[in-house]
This record gives C-alpha cells, structure tokens and sequence, in this order.
C-alpha cells in the first residue's frame, strides 16, 4: 500500500510538473529538472523535458556542462522517431561518396545502394552532384565531375555516358518531360542539350559567363530555363537552342544582385521561380519576363526552390536551416519547416498522386541527413537513415523523386 501510495504521488508530481510548471519555467530550471529525471531514472519526465529542451531557442547554451553520457541520452530520446508507414514514394539520393541511396518515403527504409565507382576500382569516387529520374521512372542519370551516366534502375548497370561536352564540373542534370534530352549545366559556364532517344548530336548553349548552377525545362519541353553566377537568368528555346530571354539586373533592372543557384517552372510552365545568394527569390512570368514576386524573408542565401506539383505553392530551401512554403498569388508565406542544424540543400516533392496519398516533401542538408515532410501540417514524418551504413560526413548532394511507373 504504502508502494502504490508513492507511486501515486510520483505519477501525479509528475504530471503537475509537465501539465503547468515545465512549459513555463526557466532555462536553468529546466536542465535541472531534465538532470534529476535521469538520475531518479522517471522515462516520462526525462522525455517530456528533453522535448521541452530541444523546442527552446537556444538547447545548446540549456545544456552547457552536462556530461557526454547525459547528452547522449538526450540525442537519443529527441532523435526524430521513423515513421512506419505503408509503401510509398521512392526518392533517391546522391552522395559524397559516389554512391546513390534509393530509399521508401512511406517507411523511411534504404531499398538500395548504387555505387557509381565499384569497389575494386583505382578510380577517385567521385561526389554525385547531381540526379534525375527518367519520366518513365526506368532509368537515373547521376552527374560526377564533368560527365554523366546514365543508369538502368533494375539491373543497376551504367548504359551509357554522356562525356566530351563539358570541361569542367557538371552542376545540373535533367530528363526533358518526354525523356528525350538530358539537359546539363556546368562551371565552364555553358549548358549542353543531350540527344538520348535520337543519335543526333549534343547542342552546348553558351551565353553565361560564370559557372551554370542549375536548369529546368518547361512541363511541355519547349523551353529550358539556366541560373548563373553571372547573377542572370537565361530562356532557351529546346528546338533551336536560341536564347529567349534574359533576365537579369543588367537587362531590366530587376534581376538577382548575386550567384542564381535555382529556377523552377510552376506545374503550368507559366511561372518561373529563381532563388539567389542575394538572399531573395523572385517570380517571373515565364512568357513575358515581367517580374510577378520578389520574396525577402529571414533566408539567409536561398539554395533551391520548387513548385508544388499539385498546387500553386513554393517551397524554398535556405542557408538558415528552414524550408519556407509560400503562396506566389497571395505574397503570404504558409509555413516555415524547422528541424535540419545546417544549410537546406535540396528539396522535392514526390510526384505520385494517383493512390489519394498526400505528396511529401523531402529535404537534404549540410547536417548530412535527409528529411521527409508532410507539407500540409509542417510535420517532419521521419529522417532517412541506412541503419547499415553511417551517413556521418557524408553529405547528400542531389535529390530526385521517381515518377510512378507505367503498369
């Protein structure tokens, strides 16, 4: 009796502490708390004070002089839970270290890793900088230094590689929407247009003058959008390879005052979306040039930006850690998605609607860890880890979702 009387009151200090008095209290106060429920060994109010730590601004400056074995507990019981979910979205991932990572967005699981450099081979690994699925979801072109492979997904065999039109390092690679072109951009300041059905041969599009960090092509193909460290924007016509358009300070006065890292087509091609190291992302029309959104928030150098597939909404990725969705017909940002500790990298959203699952965002950072988003509720649903090998130090370079293959 007098063991359940004890409990008892444990259980209901317990809650009166979490219920009123943690949310409440001080920084100091609460570390002392959070070091008393470790040594008094109570799990719940160890948990919920650790939670309580990790949400404030600053967990860090809360936990200055706890020792190692306690922040390691910490680590552990604020380390984000998978989610074990049904099948879903299959993203992949390229790395450092030369190797592409396929993994399940709706269980968080490494279906498979792609080494682009056997393991026998004297060659350097090479980073994978960049990747694209093909439209039909068959094949993943990965781009390391200045060339290209392109890879059979099931049998996991290069069958073929674009080389010979790039000199220096390759920056960005896509699948045109009817899979026959792959378009790359590169640091020699040029994007190459890539037969891939057709043996015709490669177009180089010259027109910037410092390194290409991006391209895009329109939903129906017919155009390619390139993003500089020149601080433009070019427009090529597919067809022909003619430049377009320029957009940039020099041509209308309204352009990026540093490096472009990003352009993005809306789902309708009528908008076009860049993002800067000025520290804003600007809305264009895509036909007329004419600028529809210049976005300014608390970003840092904004590093990728992309469209919904499903509505009009942004997603941008930034140096200061945070995904922001914003509303180009509105100027209103919806959410801001926290839980990366360093620079936001990458992002994409899953492209297959037709199950009536809600699509996902997925995140790859500097912290080298990929996160997977709901977008509607901000919810971060799980971080992508392979429990068997370590992604410490390895940081995720590209992502790319595979489309839903034809049946």
């Amino acid at each position: 009796a007098n063991y359940c009387d004890a409990q008892g009151c444990k259980q209901w200090v317990e809650h009166i502490l979490m219920e009123t008095y943690i949310p409440r209290c001080s920084d100091a106060n609460l570390c002392r708390i959070f070091e008393a429920a470790s040594f008094r060994h109570s799990e719940k109010l160890f948990i919920f004070s650790a939670k309580e730590i990790a949400s404030r601004t600053n967990p860090q400056e809360i936990l200055k002089g706890i020792d190692n074995e306690l922040l390691e507990k910490f680590h552990q019981a604020t380390k984000p839970k998978r989610a074990q979910g049904k099948p879903g979205a299959t993203v992949a991932s390229g790395h450092e270290d030369g190797q592409i990572r396929f993994w399940d967005c709706g269980t968080g699981e490494c279906l498979r890793i792609l080494k682009t450099t056997p393991d026998h081979s004297t060659q350097k690994k090479a980073a994978v900088l960049a990747l694209h699925f093909s439209p039909d979801g068959t094949l993943i072109i990965s781009a390391q230094d200045n060339l290209c492979q392109l890879w059979d997904i099931e049998s996991g065999s290069c069958i073929r590689v674009l080389d010979g039109g790039h000199t220096k390092i390759i920056t960005s690679c896509v699948f045109s929407p009817d899979g026959a072109l792959v378009a790359t951009g590169a640091q020699d300041n040029n994007a190459i247009l890539w037969p891939i059905v057709t043996p015709a041969s490669s177009r180089t599009l010259a027109g910037h003058t410092q390194s290409v960090n991006s391209v895009a092509f329109s939903h129906d193909g017919a155009m390619l959008a390139t993003a500089s460290s020149d601080h433009s924007v070019l427009l090529w016509t597919t067809v022909t390879g003619t430049c377009l358009r320029v957009l940039s300070i020099a041509q209308n006065k309204i352009g990026h005052a540093a490096a472009v890292n990003c352009v993005a087509f809306s789902p309708n091609s009528c908008l076009l979306c860049s993002c800067s190291d000025d520290c804003t992302a600007k809305v264009w029309n895509a036909e007329s040039g004419e600028l529809v959104r210049s976005i300014r928030g608390e970003f840092g150098q904004i590093r990728c930006a992309i469209f919904s597939p499903y509505s009009a909404s942004l997603a941008l990725a930034s140096a200061n850690r945070t995904i922001s969705l914003y509303e180009p017909q509105s100027g209103l940002f919806r959410k801001h998605l926290q839980g990366h500790s360093d620079a936001v990298n990458a992002i994409v959203y899953s492209l297959d609607n037709t199950s009536g699952d809600d699509p996902v965002l997925v995140s790859a950072s500097d912290d080298c860890t990929c996160r997977v988003w709901d977008p509607l509720n901000g919810n971060c649903l799980h971080t992508l880890e392979d429990p068997h090998t370590s992604l410490v130090f390895n940081l995720v370079k590209a992502l790319s979702f595979r489309p839903p293959l034809s049946v």
